[in-house]
């Protein structure tokens, strides 16, 4: 709806669905007493999920680029998932959550280059679990309650000037604070496995401050500048830290279609909020252990980029890449008993160095393809990786290869076909085999383009899911899991000139999954 200076967009979006997977797991594990042990699990997981999102937007234009916003998106789910478990473990494991979100945000503009914000997230989980199951070691059965609760805020003020001589400055800063109150208890437990997990409850705050100055320069038509650097303070109760994140990129317009760009850039990488506490909890019957990591700390992320772009379509990079303190959850087999333990720790750094190439060709009013090669050299590097630190690298390639084929204009028909290939590579201690997939779709525009009828087929030949394996200093892991052949169809209608607004999306990345 819009009328004089404002306007105002409301949204609701409904989902549901069933999902079924099947795991097969072969773990050949070896204890400090020097046994050896064969484990086979088959695990069939089914489940079933609802999601309700729900968005209000209200912009109100004083002037041109003069503007105030105010949007709530929220957020509700409801979760029910049962694993069976069958071979040297036979169980049963059932889930359900309800997790919600709500999430306010406040923009004001001015003309003169101001803008300032604040946003405010609420996200609250709670689930129930019941396991039972009997492990070669002995029975687990219980009930526990696990409870996520996030309270963030977000504040920033920034600001722009176009000075003399096409030189423009920007400066601002952002101040981010969370608490996250969660707890887990265990209210039903019974073992002959072990120790018997305790219930825990966690408090933990954090706080970000970023100040950041940039500067762009155009030097001629043909050469551009935009550089700027930000300081920022991480603060928890663990860490106290200051980084710095330049950034630049330096662009040279050659010729007409033909351009140079070098640039640098630098982030943070955070944890999810449940990965940073110290709760425990169980798979695969009870034999995979999942554990969280009060000591986790963000990664910091730097990668140099040189980019030629020839004729306007020919694409050619090479790249750096460089992530200090990088952090995955990887498996390790316990040598005092008998449980694979899953906990995210930080390494000392994971590198890429690349180079890609995206050639697009032309065949007519028939045929458009876009082919894409990359080859990619990747280390990782964990000094402190249980009693198996690691130092390993791989060479790997990924070719992809996009064409659209027109079989008529009129009526407008489309088909393309799509796929990608790629070969071993590894993460931590994985090997991770080859992997790939061809995608099918028909695309069917008619009544004056406002009507798009697809047909699709995605994974064709069932190919795309990487089976990971674990072949290293005495850890001996095998994954096999499904993959499936998908088809579907869909149907769009637009009504007169519609567009669909672009929105900023809220940040869910660190929220329980």
């Amino acid at each position: 709806y819009q009328k004089g200076k404002f306007a105002m967009d409301l949204m609701y979006q409904y989902d549901h669905g069933n999902r079924y997977s099947v795991t097969d797991e072969e773990s050949h594990h070896h204890l400090d007493d020097g046994t050896v042990h064969n484990i086979n699990t088959h695990e069939i997981n089914d489940g079933n999920g609802t999601t309700h999102n729900y968005r209000l937007g209200m912009d109100y234009n004083f002037a041109e680029n003069h503007q105030l916003s105010l949007v709530y998106n929220g957020e509700y789910n409801k979760d029910d998932f049962a694993e069976h478990i069958s071979g040297n473990i036979l169980g049963t494991n059932t889930q359900n959550s309800k997790p919600w979100l709500h999430n306010l945000r406040l923009d004001y503009s001015a003309p003169f280059g101001f803008k300032a914000g604040a946003e405010m997230t609420y996200y609250h989980d709670p689930e129930n679990q019941h396991l039972s199951s009997t492990l070669p070691t002995g029975t687990l059965n219980y009930v526990v309650e696990n409870d996520q609760q996030v309270d963030r805020w977000k504040f920033f003020l920034s600001q722009e000037h176009n000075l003399k001589n096409n030189w423009g400055i920007n400066y601002g800063t952002i101040y981010s604070t969370s608490v996250n109150h969660s707890n887990q208890q265990y209210k039903e437990i019974e073992t002959t496995t072990g120790d018997a997990p305790s219930s825990e409850y966690t408090r933990f705050r954090e706080d970000d401050l970023n100040l950041y100055f940039g500067l762009t320069k155009n030097f001629s038509s043909k050469l551009s500048l935009d550089a700027s650097v930000a300081a920022e303070y991480y603060h928890t109760p663990v860490w106290h830290q200051w980084n710095w994140y330049p950034t630049f990129n330096l662009t040279y317009t050659s010729a007409p279609g033909q351009m140079f760009q070098i640039g640098l850039s630098s982030d943070r990488n955070y944890p999810e909020y449940w990965e940073m506490t110290n709760f425990t909890s169980y798979s695969n019957g009870g034999y995979n252990e999942i554990t969280g990591n009060p000591d986790l700390k963000p990664s910091n992320n730097y990668q140099l980029t040189l980019v030629y772009l020839l004729k306007n379509k020919y694409q050619f990079t090479a790249w750096f890449d460089h992530d200090k303190d990088y952090f995955v959850q990887t498996p390790y087999q316990r040598h005092d008993r008998l449980t694979i333990s899953y906990k995210s720790l930080n390494f000392n750094f994971q590198q890429q160095a690349g180079v890609q190439t995206m050639l697009p060709f032309k065949f007519g009013n028939f045929l458009d393809t876009r082919l894409t090669l990359m080859g990619v050299w990747q280390r990782e590097k964990a000094d402190q990786f249980y009693d198996i630190p690691f130092d390993r690298h791989v060479i790997y390639g990924i070719a992809q290869l996009h064409n659209t084929l027109t079989l008529s204009t009129r009526p407008d028909i489309t088909i393309s076909v799509d796929g990608y290939i790629r070969s071993k590579a590894i993460q931590a201690t994985y090997d991770l085999p080859s992997s790939g997939s061809v995608d099918l779709s028909a695309h069917w525009q008619f009544l004056k383009k406002h009507a798009i009828l697809k047909v699709f087929c995605n994974d064709l030949f069932q190919t795309s899911v990487i089976n990971p394996r674990i072949d290293f200093k005495g850890q001996n892991l095998n994954m096999d899991f499904s993959c499936y052949r998908e088809f579907g169809i869909a149907f769009t209608y637009k009504f007169g000139g519609y567009k669909e607004k672009t929105h900023k999306e809220v940040d869910t990345s660190r929220f329980k999954k």
